[in-house]
């Protein structure tokens, strides 16, 4: 189910801004629809990341899934106010979304991409195992 709503999340609000962006800039916009989804679209693997992590919590060790969310919030206030602060690059790196690079004025990156997505998948399947697993215990 989160997969799902973190897809569909992504989908509406690309769908939202780019609409509202195109609507208001009218003919004098260089941008279209497709250039707002795939700009959303190249940060799905950091959804996808935070899915692992919060499903590994669950599996394995589920009084950290608080971190989880703690990490959550550090990475948005590390984004958004990085540089306002003028932060390392470094330091801004420990935020899972700096990893990917700023669309549309950067190019895709198909290996950072592919390797987020791979190791979130990997998160979800280790989490999951975990939960069967305990719960085979518990129950």
């Amino acid at each position: 189910m989160s997969l799902a709503v973190g897809f569909l999340g992504i989908l509406m609000s690309a769908a939202s801004l780019g609409g509202t962006a195109i609507a208001i800039m009218g003919d004098r916009s260089s941008m279209d629809i497709f250039d707002f989804l795939t700009a959303s679209f190249n940060l799905l693997p950091a959804v996808l990341f935070f899915i692992g992590l919060s499903a590994l919590a669950l599996g394995w060790a589920p009084k950290l899934g608080k971190l989880v969310y703690a990490y959550l919030g550090y990475a948005f206030l590390i984004n958004y106010f990085g540089g306002v602060l003028d932060l390392p690059e470094a330091f801004s790196k420990t935020a899972i979304q700096s990893w990917f690079p700023q669309m549309p004025m950067e190019g895709f990156d198909l290996i950072v991409f592919l390797t987020i997505t791979v190791i979130s998948i990997l998160f979800i399947i280790v989490g999951y195992a975990g939960y069967k697993r305990r719960d085979m215990y518990e129950g």
